[in-house]
């Protein structure tokens, strides 16, 4: 079957329709299905198989439709993406370039700022410790006040740090990570890695007899129909055989 005859794609409207033998194969399975209430014996198992391998052929048949219908834009998207990153590979290679220069001049100021924060706040210490020692010799309130009054206009003739920023530039710290010990981190601090469950890995563990921590497990009947073309096709899951959970801590 031509699977694109089963689409329609309007590009100028961005939309798509979906044809009279699409609506026609849909239905059919669909008849087909609705005819399946139970399967209670070997002959209902057996037609409710053959529904089930009309279902999927179909759903596989609209599938097939659906990225044949999106390829060509898809294509075109790709050849889109390739060409601007031609174009701006230049531009996105100096503005690396320049980045790094403007970075490792900030870093350098930064240094600088820092250093001239601390002499500040030092000599700002030392006018605090000077008014100090001034109002506990002092044996008048007019002393003290004066002592208040000098050391105030001490701490506004120091001056303030200038920070130089052209025009539009913003500078900011940020932290430059390197993992040196993925596993360190997980153990000490959990909340800063991302773990994700290997499910193949697992049911070799659970096949192999492994009560896998973490983990509950129940055997499960899994069935499957073979299409016209010999293909394998999962179609239902049963009830569960009822085997104890793995990996859980039992009281």
């Amino acid at each position: 079957m031509n699977t694109t005859a089963l689409i329609r794609r309007d590009d100028s409207r961005f939309t798509i329709s979906f044809t009279a033998e699409a609506r026609r194969i849909k239905e059919a399975a669909l008849d087909q299905s609705a005819a399946v209430v139970r399967v209670s014996n070997p002959a209902e198992n057996e037609a409710a198989v053959n529904v089930q391998k009309v279902i999927k052929t179909t759903l596989k048949t609209y599938e097939s439709a659906r990225v044949e219908c999106k390829e060509p834009i898809l294509d075109f998207c790709r050849t889109i993406d390739a060409a601007f990153k031609q174009e701006v590979s230049e531009l996105a290679q100096e503005d690396r370039r320049i980045g790094s220069l403007v970075g490792d001049y900030q870093q350098l100021q930064h240094a600088k700022e820092m250093a001239a924060e601390a002499a500040r706040n030092s000599e700002l210490m030392e006018i605090e410790r000077r008014k100090a020692e001034q109002m506990a010799s002092a044996k008048t309130l007019e002393e003290q006040q004066k002592a208040v009054e000098r050391a105030n206009q001490e701490a506004q003739a120091v001056p303030p740090v200038r920070y130089v920023r052209a025009e539009g530039q913003l500078v900011r710290q940020d932290w430059q990570i390197t993992i040196t010990d993925v596993w360190a981190l997980a153990r000490a601090h959990p909340m800063c890695v991302k773990i994700e469950p290997r499910l193949t890995e697992i049911r070799a563990l659970l096949d192999a007899g492994v009560r896998v921590a973490g983990v509950s497990a129940v055997k499960a009947a899994k069935a499957t129909v073979r299409t016209a073309h010999g293909k394998a096709l999962d179609v239902a899951a049963s009830v569960s055989t009822n085997q104890p959970p793995l990996g859980w801590p039992t009281e």
